[in-house]
Parts: structure tokens; C-alpha cells; sequence
């Protein structure tokens, strides 16, 4: 049979497509023909393949790598770009839709011929519709090729708006379009969108090609925002057109306009005006569409189709929602508007849209529903993220959510991406539809900890909601489970996955507090053994590697968290032996969150127990880090972590193990005195400056640090009235032998008054009373005058 017979024989006819697909060897000689072929044979092959795209629903079509179908439909459009490029492009854009290919490569042919098309101003709409398609599926985009695509998408844009930009100028300034014109970029910042809607004969008209180029270049500008070394600014042309489509009749245009703009906004713009502005407009439009698409759901979502579903684990993708940018629908552009600006958080209260949020998650959980379709994953994951911004912050929008019935939309996609992540990871291979599972998978359960992750930031829901919920078991088994090694097959895909297990043990952080009623669900686990696999130096996969900084971070946060409490059931894993041992060679990671983390732990271990705070000063001298590093001993190990320190936070974790130090033992109050070097580093932040024009949270950081020493200075200088070596009567000794005067190196430092005249001599004194007097902060305040009183206690010659 001929390919003009297939072609025509196959073109409408499932059946004749499954008797075909019976032989496994028919689509790879299909697409083996492709590499050497004339025009029409070429076409006919491209027409063929993208026929049983459509298939798909029914029979699981698969294209190895191996075939490189990829490549070869690029380069038959290259070598024909007259007669092929449409068919390849449509083609392409099938196969990423239905999923069949999950993304494709940036390949520099596949760059060539997207640029093309772009700049090509007779490409048909159809061309450049399959084009934007291709553009939101590339992943891998270098530098290089990103600006290749993302100049000739703008000018393809400013060419189809022009038109519309000189319509809306006009009509929204009748009386002088001139003046206007030099100054309409003011409307960046204006709360509101020019008022005269566009005519809908001329929006509908370009819509068609419009739409798509807008959803590429809102799927662009975030990857520009990564890699560009410059700032991105849309022409003020674009950016006014975009704000005149938000009140235009065509939804696709509004959506497309909102997307756009709310990207720029969240990926570009500083300025905090034009952000307020920006999301001002874009909110009450996202809203409109959101309830729109949620009444033309319940009108047309009467049954389930079975053959479009899976249990949790859809096989299908919705095409409307696989060719929009990251996948987006009016409710997830609003939960992103939501994350970057909280008045949105209480907008969708007040107009009551968490409700409505909540309706469509319950809706998709019904006790009748074993299987989600595609579009159910995606709409449920959205409405938990929407729910998870809604309650990121107040205490009430958390309770008025935990009124929801929420319980088996929370817990039920946890087991199943557990039980999914553990039967996948056993495979050498996965194949198209696995992939597609796993993806739609690793979506929804990302929302549903998203929005636990938000309620156990409660003490309240700690105590109440969390409890009746009980995910500890959940999130144990997902946080074992392996990361199914998908690295270079979908990298945004494994990225994900990290992201997930990495907001599961932040989600385990905050359930671990000491005021948590679940912390004592964690008592029957090994804590350090079920996170050793994610904080030792080599992950057990591939994808664990890459991300180890975020997954390290994370894990660091639930024993630090765990630690923070009196309770010696989690202290006793991690105050000494293997534990410790590695929280200390962690203190070298090249990441300062880690470093960070590391030293809060040691912070948490030493702050409910003298004797622990001693112990450290023990503990690092025999341990394998302090034999890699060759410090002297644990104040130098300190001191040195003090002087590398890139992060006032860092810095200020640091000084709490010398503030619990300095309050433990008369030993280390004399350990610590002796070690000048470490004293002058000390004196050294204290007058350190605040940078000029750091912002408020910066400038707190920074008189943390202060506040730090000065707590060292207090409890170096304390009288200890149990002390035998510091009673009224050794000190006045003491004087009568002139120890006020003696050299330092040799001085009794087991004394207060020796150890505070050498804090004065250094000149803490004058700093700290210099500093009290320009302060404001009434914390640092109180502490510096305990800390100069106690100092001039000690000196004769500033009574």
C-alpha cells in the first residue's frame, strides 16, 4: 500500500489506525522516511504521523529517542521550508500537546526555524500558532538562543498590536492624542486600564494570531529573567496595548493580556508602584475569567469520560490547556498574582473565592471519583494553590479554611505519588505515558503540600486541624520514597520533584515545634537516619546531586526545628557521634543557607543545656572535621566561619553558640577570653556600619548581629555569686594585688573583674555605649545598658 493510500485509508478510521499499529515496526518506517524523501512523500509522512497523534486517547502511541522524530521533522522543514514547514510545525505541535512528546530540546536548527516563521510577516496564522506551541514545550533554551527567539517574538508582536495601539491612543484621548503620546508610559502606574475598550471586530481579528504569541512570550519572560545579564523592560507601546486588551470582550485576548503582564510584573518590574498598579488591573480581570471558566465547567462536565482518565495518574492532556504557558488558567495566574502581592490574598477572601477554590477541590475528590481526568488534575491543583495563598499569612484565612472538607484531597494524592514514585523508580526505562503520570502527579501533589505546608504554619492548626488530618505517615513515606531519576529525559519535570520532597520536610520542620500536638508522632521514627539521604555530600540518585543544596537546606530545617525544645528524645541523635559529626564538616558546604542551617542546629543544641554547650568545645576536637580542617579548636573553628561569613544571619546563628558558651562553664568563659583574635572579630562587627540604604529587614539583620555581642559581652562579665573565684572577696584580693594592672596574657580570667577590663581595654565599652546611644531599638537598648553596667561594675576608674 502506498503512502497516498495510508494517508487516505487512516484519515478518520481508528480502526484502520489500530489494524496498522498492530505492526510495531509501521510508525518507525514511517518515520525512517523521513530522512530522505521528496516534498510530497515527506508531507504525507508528516500528515500521516500527526493522524495517529490523535489516536492517543485510545492506543498508546510511543516514539522512542531513538527515532529522533524530533529531529527529523526539523530538519525535513529546513530542507523544504515552502512546502513543509506548516506540516512539520503542526506535527510538532500535536505531538507536544497530546503529550506524546513531553518537551523537546533547543536544538539550534529547531531555534532556526521557530525565528523563521516569527519573522516571516507571511506566515500564515496557523504557522505562527504552531510555532508558539513549540516555543512553550522547548526546554534547555541557552542564553544564545533565547534572545534568538524572544526579539523576533516582540517584533512579531509589535506588528500584530501597532494597529491596535494607534486605536486605543486615539480613543482614549480624543482631545490631544499628541501630548498623550509623549507621556502615556505614566500609565504603568495607573491603577486602572485606559477606559475605551477596543472595537471587537479588530480585537477578534488578530486574537487569532495574537493569542499564541502572547502565550509564548509569557512563557519566555520568566527563562529571561534567569539568564539575561540585562534588564528586561515590554516597549511602552506593548505595555499600554496590554492594558487596553484587559477590558476587550475576547476572553483569550484578556487571559492571554493578564498572563503577560503578570509575568513581566513578577519576573521584571522593581519599581513598586508600577507592581501595585500592574496587579491592580490584572486582578479583577483574572477573577471575571476564573468564575467564567468555572461556570462553563459545571455546565459541561456532566459525566466522566473513561477513556480520558486515570487513577490520579491521567493518560491524556488537555490541548487548550497543554498549548497555554505553563499551564495556565485564570485561577493559577491568580495564585501567582497572590504570591507576589498580598492584598490579593484578602481580595479573594473578601469576594469569597476561596470558597469557590474549595468547591472545585472537593468537587474533583468526590468519595464516587477513582479517576481524575487531566483537566481535573490541573483545575483541582489550582484551586490548592489558590486555598495555599489564601492562607499563607493570617491566622483567620487559615481557619476559615481548615472548615473545608479538605481531609481526603490532602492526603489521598501523597499516598499515591509515594506508591507511584516507588513502582516507577524500579524501571530502567519509562515509557511517554508513564512520564505524562508522574507529571500530572507530581502537580497536584506539589499544591496539596503547598497548601499543608501554609496551615502547620499555625500554632493553632498544630493543635487542631493538623491532628484530625495526621499526615505524618504520609509525609514519611514520600520523603523515603526514591526521586525517580528522570534527569535529561524532563528536567523540568525532575526539578519538581526536588521542589516537592523539598516543601514535604518543610512541611515535617514545622510539625516537629516543640508547641506541635503531632510532634510526638516523629518519637517512633529515626529522624537522622530518614534525612541522612538527603544531607550527606552524595545524594543516592542523580536528581538528589543536582539539587542537594535545596534538599540539604530543607532537611537541615527539621532537625533544627526538632532541636529547638527541651526534650531529649531528638537532642540525644544529634549531640554527638556520627550525627554531629556531620553537621560539623557541613559548616564547610560552599552554600551559606547551609552553613546557615548548620550552625542554628548547633545554636538549638547548645541553648537548653549548659552542659551541651560545653560539650560542643569537646566534641569538635575529636571529631573528623576538625582533622580535615585543622583548626586549633572549636572557638577557631568559629572564629574562622565568622570572618567567611557572606550573611549577617549566618553571622548572627554563630555568635548565639558563643553567647551559650560564654554562659556555661567558668572553663569556657576562660577559653573565650584568651582567645583574642576571636574578642577582636567580635569588636570588629560590633563597629562594623550598616550599609547605606539597606532596607528595614536589612537593617534589622545587622543590629541582630549587634544584639549578639553584646549578649557575649553580658554573660562574659556575670557575676556568678556560686563562684568561689568571683566573690566579693577574691576580687577585692585580687585588686589589693593590682590585677587591674597586670599583664593580660598571663591574667586570671576564672575572675570577672580581669575578664571585663580586658572586654574594656579592647574597647567594647566605648562601642557598646556609642551604639546604645544612636539606637533606637529598644531590645538592643535594654541589653547594651545591662552590658555597660555590668562593665563599669568591674572597672574602679569609671565609678
Amino acid at each position: 500500500m502506498s503512502l497516498s493510500s495510508v494517508k487516505l485509508a487512516i484519515l478518520g478510521n481508528d480502526k484502520e489506525k489500530l489494524k496498522l499499529c498492530s505492526d510495531p515496526a509501521f510508525l518507525p518506517r514511517i518515520v525512517s522516511l523521513l530522512s530522505d524523501s521528496t516534498p510530497d512523500v515527506l508531507k504525507d509522512c508528516v500528515i500521516i504521523l500527526q493522524a495517529f497523534t490523535r489516536l492517543d486517547r485510545y492506543y498508546p502511541v510511543e516514539f522512542p529517542p531513538t527515532l529522533q522524530i524530533t529531529t527529523q521533522l526539523v530538519d525535513s522543514a529546513r530542507r523544504y521550508p515552502v512546502e513543509l514547514t506548516s506540516y512539520s510545525l503542526a506535527a510538532l505541535s500535536e505531538l507536544l500537546s497530546a503529550g506524546t512528546l513531553p518537551s523537546i530540546d533547543a536544538s539550534d536548527d529547531l531555534i532556526s526555524l521557530l525565528r523563521h516563521v516569527l519573522r516571516n510577516r507571511n506566515a500564515s496564522s496557523d504557522e505562527v500558532r504552531d510555532a508558539c506551541a513549540v516555543i512553550v514545550r522547548t526546554r534547555t533554551v541557552t542564553s544564545a538562543q533565547l534572545i534568538a527567539l524572544y526579539r523576533p517574538l516582540l517584533r512579531r508582536i509589535a506588528y500584530v498590536t501597532a494597529p491596535l495601539f494607534a486605536r486605543a491612543l486615539s480613543d482614549n484621548n480624543l482631545d490631544s492624542p499628541e501630548r498623550f503620546f509623549t507621556d502615556f508610559s505614566s500609565s504603568r502606574t495607573s491603577p486602572v486600564p485606559p477606559a475605551t475598550p477596543l472595537p471587537g471586530r479588530e480585537v477578534d481579528v488578530a486574537a487569532r494570531e495574537l493569542v499564541p504569541l502572547l502565550q509564548a512570550l509569557a512563557n519566555l519572560l520568566p527563562r529571561v529573567r534567569e539568564q539575561a545579564s540585562h534588564t528586561v523592560v515590554l516597549p511602552p507601546p506593548l505595555h499600554y496595548t496590554l492594558c487596553a486588551l484587559l477590558r476587550s470582550l475576547h476572553s483569550g485576548l484578556r487571559m492571554a493580556a493578564a498572563t503577560v503582564l503578570t509575568q513581566y510584573t513578577k519576573s521584571h518590574v522593581t519599581d513598586q508602584a508600577e507592581r501595585e498598579a500592574t496587579y491592580h488591573k490584572v486582578l479583577p480581570v483574572l477573577l471575571a475569567l476564573a468564575n467564567e471558566g468555572r461556570k462553563a465547567t459545571t455546565s459541561t462536565t456532566g459525566k466522566i469520560d473513561a477513556s480520558t482518565t486515570t487513577s490520579l495518574n491521567p493518560t491524556g492532556e488537555s490541548a487548550l490547556r497543554a498549548a497555554s504557558p505553563l499551564h495556565a488558567s485564570p485561577m493559577r495566574v491568580l495564585a501567582e498574582v497572590a504570591q507576589d502581592y498580598p492584598p490579593a490574598r484578602v481580595a479573594l477572601v473578601g469576594v469569597k473565592f476561596a470558597d469557590r477554590a474549595a468547591a472545585a477541590v472537593t468537587e474533583g475528590f468526590t468519595p464516587y471519583k477513582k479517576f481524575l481526568s487531566t483537566a481535573a488534575v490541573h483545575r483541582v491543583s489550582d484551586a490548592l494553590l489558590v486555598l495555599s495563598c489564601v492562607c499563607s499569612v493570617e491566622d483567620a484565612h487559615r481557619d476559615m479554611v481548615a472548615q473545608y472538607d479538605l481531609q481526603e484531597p490532602l492526603c489521598r494524592p501523597l499516598e499515591r505519588h509515594a506508591s507511584l514514585c516507588k513502582g516507577l523508580a524500579a524501571k530502567d526505562q519509562l515509557s511517554t505515558r508513564e512520564l505524562r503520570a508522574l507529571r500530572l502527579s507530581s502537580e497536584l501533589t506539589l499544591s496539596t503540600c503547598y497548601l499543608m505546608r501554609a496551615m502547620s504554619r499555625s500554632a493553632s492548626m498544630l493543635r487542631t486541624f493538623l491532628i484530625d488530618l495526621d499526615p505524618v505517615e504520609l509525609l514519611v513515606n514520600l520523603s523515603c520514597a526514591p526521586i525517580v531519576n528522570i534527569t535529561g529525559i524532563d528536567d523540568d519535570l525532575a526539578e519538581r520533584e526536588v521542589v516537592l520532597r523539598s516543601v514535604v520536610l518543610g512541611i515535617m520542620a514545622n510539625l516537629v515545634v516543640e508547641f506541635s500536638a503531632v510532634r510526638e508522632r516523629f518519637f517512633q521514627i529515626d529522624l537522622y537516619n530518614l534525612l541522612r539521604r538527603y544531607i550527606e555530600p552524595k545524594g543516592e540518585s542523580s536528581s538528589v546531586s543536582a539539587s542537594s543544596t535545596l534538599l540539604r537546606v530543607s532537611a537541615l530545617q527539621v532537625i533544627r526545628n526538632s532541636l529547638y525544645s527541651d526534650d531529649s528524645v531528638f537532642k540525644q541523635q544529634f549531640t554527638s557521634g556520627s550525627a554531629l559529626d556531620l553537621i560539623f564538616e557541613l559548616c564547610e558546604d560552599p552554600s551559606d543557607k547551609v552553613q546557615q542551617q548548620c550552625f542554628n542546629i548547633l545554636r538549638n543544641i547548645s541553648v537548653t543545656s549548659l552542659a551541651h554547650s560545653a560539650r560542643l568545645y569537646d566534641s569538635y576536637a575529636i571529631s573528623s572535621a576538625r582533622s580535615k580542617t585543622g583548626d586549633k579548636d572549636f572557638l577557631e573553628f568559629l572564629r574562622r566561619h565568622l570572618e567567611s561569613a557572606q550573611n549577617p544571619e549566618t553571622t548572627t546563628a554563630i555568635n548565639y553558640i558563643l553567647v551559650h558558651f560564654a554562659s556555661s562553664t567558668l572553663q569556657s568563659k576562660l577559653l573565650l577570653t584568651q582567645n583574642e583574635s576571636l574578642l577582636k572579630k567580635l569588636l570588629e562587627l560590633l563597629k562594623e556600619p550598616i550599609p547605606e540604604g539597606a532596607s528595614e529587614d536589612e537593617d534589622d539583620k545587622y543590629w541582630k548581629v549587634k544584639l549578639s555581642i553584646v549578649w557575649i559581652v553580658t554573660n562574659l562579665t556575670w557575676r556568678e555569686e556560686t563562684s568561689a573565684s568571683d566573690t566579693e572577696d577574691s576580687d577585692a584580693e585580687s585588686n589589693e594585688e593590682g590585677a587591674m594592672d597586670i599583664d593580660q596574657s598571663s591574667a586570671d580570667y576564672t575572675k570577672t573583674r580581669n575578664r571585663a577590663r580586658k572586654l574594656i581595654d579592647l574597647g567594647f565599652y566605648d562601642e557598646i555605649k556609642t551604639l546604645s546611644s544612636n539606637c533606637r531599638i529598644a531590645d538592643f537598648k535594654e541589653r547594651a545598658r545591662t552590658a555597660i553596667f555590668q562593665l563599669v561594675f568591674h572597672d574602679d576608674s569609671r565609678h
